[in-house]
């Protein structure tokens, strides 16, 4: 069972790689981890992208946490250059959705630089990290994410099982022009030994035990299925210049220019791999997008507008409307233009 794989793995290695398709419950997973560490009162630190604690919160309200039981933490202040990772002090589990955009640390970003410093001075914390998938381009994105597992209270486990070892033999090969059945086999060692597979049958066996909760069992039909290359060719000819042509003007305007301008790069990335998982899933990702520049319009727009039941925090809307009101007029006719112009391109996008 995926939940108890989850614990057993980080009590071994102080931290598990938690991946499957979107939509397969990963998220009532983390969730149920989140509650075995508060019922021993453990503190929990959720790492989360713009927009996606409402959909924690209930989340963890299945399993009977309150949102004041966990802290959450916006991948968008992480990635600010200045942030004040000594604030987050004495955490027992830490929750990292969207693992892949950590996994850069030969070119550090903001993004690795701040995670890699929260967990040195949370020595004795375990991490959970979340992703679509083990890897996104090369068996270095699994190697560099368990470097950041590698702390002085795990380091002799590390050592002992021969991870070190495993890890420095597979970065070395895979600079290489051919990758051998060999490097294969090492590469999936260690991914097996630090990773679980997400089986949907996990959470109807966990919430079937828990009183006064309303879950939907879900029917699974299993399929086998795999783009067409040629298919696979079109879409992504597609994309690609479709998203260079995307400005994310509310993006730029609730940072308060002070990222590095990795959380343009990060929502781009996870539009690639929404795609990957299935077109269910990229045009889901698509479509709030779409909605946050809607509201972005709303807000620019009309001063007395108010916002409900949207996706942008509160914090992201009064940056947006106090530094568009910091901009000359010009500019703040360009960003108007160029909002509008993602709302129809967007539209556009997916409905063809």
């Amino acid at each position: 069972m995926g939940y108890y794989l989850c614990l057993e793995k980080m009590k071994d290695y102080g931290g598990v790689f938690l991946y499957n398709a979107a939509g397969s419950g990963k998220i009532d997973i983390a969730s149920m981890v989140a509650k075995y560490y508060r019922d021993k009162d453990k503190k929990v630190l959720l790492i989360h992208g713009p927009g996606d604690r409402n959909k924690w919160k209930k989340s963890f309200e299945k399993t009977g946490l309150k949102e004041k039981d966990i802290d959450f933490l916006s991948r968008t202040e992480l990635c600010n250059s200045n942030f004040k990772y000594e604030s987050f002090f004495g955490f027992n589990l830490f929750i990292v959705p969207d693992s892949g955009l950590y996994v850069h640390a030969k070119f550090k970003n903001n993004l690795r630089i701040n995670l890699e410093n929260l967990l040195k001075i949370n020595i004795n914390s375990n991490c959970l990290f979340i992703s679509d998938e083990p890897i996104n381009s090369a068996f270095n994105d699994v190697t560099n994410n368990l470097k950041l597992l590698m702390k002085d209270s795990y380091l002799e486990r590390f050592k002992k099982d021969g991870i070190i070892r495993k890890i420095g033999l597979l970065e070395n090969n895979a600079g290489s022009d051919h990758i051998s059945n060999n490097d294969i086999s090492l590469f999936t060692s260690l991914l097996n030994g630090f990773s679980v597979n997400l089986k949907q049958g996990d959470l109807n066996l966990y919430f079937d035990k828990i009183a006064n909760i309303c879950f939907e069992k879900m029917i699974i039909t299993q399929v086998k299925y795999a783009y067409d290359h040629e298919i696979f060719m079109k879409l992504y000819d597609r994309l690609i210049p479709f998203l260079d042509e995307l400005n994310f003007e509310y993006v730029r305007l609730w940072t308060k220019k002070t990222n590095d301008g990795s959380e343009i790069k990060s929502i781009k990335w996870k539009i690639y791999k929404k795609l990957e998982s299935s077109i269910f899933s990229f045009r889901t990702c698509m479509k709030e997008i779409l909605e946050k520049n809607i509201v972005t319009r709303k807000i620019l727009t009309d001063k007395l507008a108010v916002i409900e039941n949207s996706s942008l925090k509160k914090e992201h809307i009064e940056n947006i409307r106090s530094n568009f009101e910091s901009f000359e007029k010009q500019e703040q006719d360009t960003v108007l233009a160029n909002i509008e112009k993602d709302i129809n391109d967007i539209d556009s996008f997916i409905s063809n």
